[in-house]
Parts: structure tokens; sequence; C-alpha cells
């Protein structure tokens, strides 16, 4: 007898199989009179596991198979609930169907990825258009990455401000406030990098139109440290000169809640770059660089009422575990990282940015705009919010430039 030829795509096996046992649990459910909506009341009439009922009423109601298949309950707690409803009147017939689909859909699963826990994480690497897409691996990640390096951050903070300088509207001024928010130590002996200065210019550093935003934390070329937003001193981030550049080391101390520090870094600068595109550079670009394990990453844009073309960015993410030094903002070699995550507009004008991943948020715009002599009603804005961005990853938020109006069209 000829073997059946085996398709040897994973997603179409799955969805077959996947609508088999749906089918079969369906009729199951019908068979005795049971409300698949009703988890509860299932797990009280059948006297199983609510889980399992709640399990069976996501597959039974998916329309995202491929996301319902870690929800497949296993052998042995179907096999409980297959008992529970053959007493209750439930065929043979209809219980044997259920029993013989499920081995089929666990089957595949076996042949294709080997176990249910590899299982959930290509599932999680499918579904591009999903919100929460590779959230669990992501997740997973973030705890494996805090117990091997032994920190961790509740959220990391990136603010972009912009608008046109006073002189020269063409031109566009700049401030960004960068921060981790409950940064911790999971080990006392931990020293970590918790900012890094990086630049491409001939020395090696940016260093020439950039200032700190706060003069109190004006050193030449030094951290450009908010103390007064900061719960971290100064004097508590030692400086590290590298071959490309600087890291400040945040010493070793108390592991957990009773350790943890705020530190807000932020500079500015005066006609930074032109608000239109010329024949070379056409696009505005800001990264976030996630330089330890974070739970939460906020980004926001923030700008004139004259730069609204910035509001509506493209999202991308790059990183990589081979890293050369380069003079490129996305050194070559970094891959690019699957982001599901859109931007969202900030309702209101001036925007309402309050978050409680940044208790003390507002404040800071709210002295970075006195700081630049800018006006608050002028400002609106938009904000990526991300769990768990990959450590060692750089999210961008990337956005066209207009191009340059005429002169028929400036006196029109």
């Amino acid at each position: 007898m000829q073997k059946p030829v085996l398709e040897m795509d994973f997603e179409p096996d799955c969805l077959a199989a996947f609508d088999v046992l749906r089918g079969a649990l369906i009729d199951l459910y019908a068979s005795v009179g049971a409300d698949p909506n009703s988890p509860q009341d299932a797990a009280r009439r059948f006297r199983v596991n609510k889980t399992l009922t709640w399990n069976i009423s996501k597959v039974i109601g998916s329309n995202d198979p491929i996301a319902s298949l870690p929800s497949v309950p296993g052998s042995s707690a179907l096999r409980s609930l297959l008992q529970a409803m053959q007493k209750e009147g439930a065929s043979s017939e209809v219980v044997g169907r259920v029993r013989d689909a499920a081995k089929a859909l666990h089957g595949i699963v076996e042949m294709h990825v080997g176990d249910r826990a590899t299982l959930e994480l290509v599932v999680d690497g499918m579904g591009k258009r999903r919100e929460d897409h590779l959230e669990l691996s992501r997740k997973l990640a973030f705890r494996g990455n805090s117990g091997i390096w032994g920190v961790q951050a509740r959220t990391r903070l990136m603010s972009v401000l912009m608008a046109p300088n006073a002189d020269d509207e063409d031109m566009i001024d700049m401030a960004i406030v960068r921060g981790y928010i409950g940064f911790r130590r999971l080990r006392t002996d931990v020293r970590w990098p918790i900012f890094q200065l990086r630049g491409w210019g001939e020395e090696g550093l940016m260093t020439s139109m950039w200032e700190a935003l706060d003069p109190e934390g004006n050193r030449p070329g030094g951290l450009p440290l908010l103390q007064r937003f900061s719960t971290v001193k100064a004097c508590e981030l030692e400086e590290v000169r590298t071959a490309s550049g600087r890291d400040y080391m945040l010493a070793s101390g108390p592991i957990g809640n009773t350790g943890a520090v705020d530190c807000y870094v932020s500079d500015c600068a005066k006609a930074a770059a032109s608000k239109y595109r010329t024949g070379e550079d056409t696009t505005g670009e800001f990264g976030a660089t996630i330089s330890a394990p974070t739970e939460r990453l906020v980004f926001d844009l923030l700008v004139d009422e004259r730069l609204a073309f910035a509001l509506t960015p493209e999202v991308r993410a790059f990183g990589g575990v081979f890293h050369e030094r380069s003079e490129q903002a996305v050194p070559e070699g970094q891959l690019p990282i699957p982001v599901s995550q859109s931007v969202v507009a900030l309702p209101g004008q001036p925007p309402a940015i309050a978050t409680p991943a940044a208790p003390g948020y507002p404040e800071i715009v709210n002295f970075a705009q006195e700081r630049m002599g800018w006006k608050s009603e002028r400002l609106k804005g938009c904000r990526l919010e991300m769990s768990y961005p990959p450590l060692g990853s750089t999210v961008l938020l990337r956005f066209k430039l207009p191009e340059r109006p005429t002169a028929n069209q400036k006196n029109g």
C-alpha cells in the first residue's frame, strides 16, 4: 500500500488538522447541549477544570487558528473532558472523532516542531499583523537576559522634541530626552553601562552643536545628566572611554527595589538639521537603543505643528549578534527584527503625554520646552509603545522629509 504524501509545510498542515478538530468539538458540544461560549457553565456541569473549558472555547470560537494552536488541550486534559461528556450522553462516534482529530493535530505538531514549548515560539513568530507579534518571545528573552546580566529596567524612555529654528524656519531645533526608569540590579556585584555616547565624526564623538539641556549637567564631553529629575547621582556614574565613544557605568550596589534608580539624560541643538529633503537625504530618523533588559519602551515624537510631517513615521528595528565598529547609524550586518507595533497619535494640543511607565515625564517635557523657548500650545505628538524591546536592538522611527517649496509656492 502506498503511503500518503505528507505536506511538509507547517502552516497548511496545522490549519487543515485544526479545522477538523474544531468541527469535531462543535459537534461534541452540540450532542450534549453544551454552550461553548459559556466555559464556566461547562466546567461546572462536567466537573472539569475551567481552564480546560476556556481553552476549548477559544478553539471553537477561533478566527485565527494559528494563534489558537497553543490553546488546544493536551491528551490527558482532553481525555477527562471526553469521559465526562460521554457520561452525559455523547456518543462513542462523536467522542472518537474528537480523539482522532486531536491525535492527528498533536502528531503534526510533533513532526514539525517537536513539542508544545517550541510550538508557542513558532506561533509567536507568525501572524505579523498581530499587535502582540513576538511578544512571548521578547518576554522570555527579557527574563533570560535579566538573569544572565543581573540587571533590568521597568521603562526605557526616548522623547524627541522638534521645532523650527527662530532665525531660520527651514532649520530644525531639537531636544532629545533619554531615560531608564526603575533600573535595578539583580546581583550586587554588577556594574552596567547605563548610557553609552557614540558618534560618527572624525574624532568618534559628536561634540560640535549638541549641548546638555540642563546647565547643571553641561560638562564638556560628559554625560548630559538631567540631575533634577534623576535619582542617580553623577558621582555614581563612572566614565569609561572606549574605541568608539564613552560608557557611563553604574556602580554595583543594592539589589531589587531598594537600589533602583531613575536616570535621565538630555541634550539639545539649534539648527540641527534641515526640514527639507535633499538629493541624498530624504528622511528623518531617530533611534532608541535598548542597552539593558527592559519591560517597556516609550518612544515619543513631540513636534511643533509646523513639523507635523514627522508624526506618521515608519517603525523599524534592527539588532545583531556580531557587532563591528561602524560610522553608520545602523551598522552593516545588523538584522531586521519584525515589529508589528505602530505609532498612535497622542490626543490634544499640547498632547496628553502622561504615562504610568514614566511618572515624572510631563514635568521633564515642560522643562525642555521652557529651556528651548517653545510654546506648548503648538506641540503635537505621536507615541510608540513596545513591551519587552529586545536587548541590543535599535528601534527606529523614520519619516519622510518634505520637498522644499518653490518660490511661487512660498509667495502663494
